[in-house]
């Protein structure tokens, strides 16, 4: 068993759905997500919704 599989599902769709929003966001923090069009997400705010959400 993973340690992912070790949580709920609901708890992995909130993980994921914050993330998600996040994401959706990224264009304000990222200055070459224009030339990548690659989304980012800080390690920081990874950490913190992991830390809230499990």
């Amino acid at each position: 068993m993973t340690v992912w599989e070790r949580y709920t599902e609901q708890q992995r769709n909130e993980y994921i759905k914050y993330l998600k929003m996040t994401a959706a966001l990224s264009p304000m923090f990222n200055q070459k997500s224009s030339e990548t069009g690659a989304p980012y997400i800080d390690s920081k705010f990874q950490e913190t919704v992991f830390a809230k959400k499990f």
